[in-house]
């Protein structure tokens, strides 16, 4: 597991850092205008006229604006950025009344959002949730912690609740919290263990298992309606319920069970076949698909616990947290497979 920030102290230093280059703007579609390199926006506000950049996430979030479908938009980008931009304005000028929100963080674009989006930020989150550490005390305890450009991410253990999948092989159970700040997914709170021989990270991404506050309300048209702290408010509320629930005791045994179950599910086919066929079924990149076998074949663990593992392992690998954090869900992913579904992946 990626470990990012070393304390919460830390973890918030850097996001008062980011409030003081934060902005957020109500703008209509007609005053947004793309430049000719495809790279920056022009937009006009009640106040002022701003020249942005525009980031990756932003850019997804004009392409699905505009109804630009997403490949032809990402090929514009590279190949003939004057398209891109006759095709961007044309489509804003066409429904030049639609709101949107634009948040940015210093002369860059970081999201371009629908007029329904209701802003939660990584500091109220982390308002909400002190009072409930402090309460758990020596019960909890922060195993990593970061902020990225897409998400903020806290995974946290509560040491006296652990099992034993075989001799000697500790699972803790935790939870992990995401937010994101740029409409790529809600306030989430999942389940989440913790293997104590390898610190290996698993979180329960499936239907199911996720509790999530989402950032969608009515349409607004003033920036003091989206920016509305009583209204954040009620939603924080729903996401500190949701954190009360995580750490369930019944929801850990029920993985705790699955872990074992897995352990007894034997691979049948060699192991070269086995990580081709996870890397299609999976999403894994051919890097991940080798550095999974090599832990796989490290720990000469044959079975679906073993895969499982050697996934989660892989994420202590990338550079990104954002990479190491989806890895860590993929090995939640084996968990909950059927018996039909590993018969197709592991055997003849």
């Amino acid at each position: 597991m990626k470990t990012g920030y070393s304390s919460f102290a830390a973890l918030g230093a850097e996001i008062d850092n980011q409030i003081s280059q934060k902005q957020d703007y109500v703008v209509q579609s007609g005053a947004v205008e793309m430049n000719e390199s495809g790279d920056g926006l022009t937009i006009i506000t009640e106040s002022e006229i701003l020249e942005l950049e525009v980031s990756d996430t932003a850019h997804r979030q004009l392409a699905q604006a505009t109804g630009i479908h997403g490949n032809y938009y990402s090929k514009m980008r590279r190949e003939a950025p004057e398209l891109i931009a006759s095709n961007v304005n044309f489509w804003l000028q066409r429904q030049s009344s639609r709101t949107h929100v634009l948040r940015t963080m210093g002369n860059t674009a970081r999201a371009f959002l629908g007029g329904g989006y209701e802003i939660i930020d990584h500091d109220q989150v982390l308002e909400a949730l002190a009072p409930e550490l402090q309460k758990l005390g020596s019960n909890l305890e922060l195993l990593s912690t970061d902020t990225t450009d897409h998400r903020l991410y806290i995974k946290l253990a509560f040491p006296k609740v652990e099992g034993e999948i075989r001799k000697g092989d500790i699972i803790r159970s935790g939870v992990t919290i995401t937010n994101s700040e740029t409409g790529e997914g809600g306030l989430n709170v999942y389940p989440a263990n913790f293997r104590l021989i390898c610190e290996n990270g698993m979180t329960r991404m499936e239907e199911g298992e996720r509790l999530t506050v989402r950032h969608s309300g009515s349409k607004f048209r003033e920036l003091g309606q989206i920016l509305d702290r009583d209204r954040a408010a009620v939603k924080l509320e729903q996401f500190i319920e949701h954190f009360s629930k995580a750490h369930d005791e019944a929801t850990f045994q029920r993985t705790i069970n699955q872990m074992r179950r897995s352990a007894e599910m034997r691979i049948e086919v060699s192991t070269d076949e086995l990580m081709e066929r996870a890397r299609k079924n999976f999403g894994l990149t051919q890097a991940e698909q080798v550095q999974a076998l090599n832990h796989l074949l490290i720990d000469e663990d044959l079975t679906a616990y073993g895969l499982m593992n050697a996934i989660t392992r892989t994420a202590h690998d990338p550079e990104s947290y954002d990479r190491a954090s989806e890895l860590e869900a993929i090995g939640s992913q084996v968990l909950s497979i059927s018996d039909s579904q590993w018969r197709e992946l592991a055997t003849v």
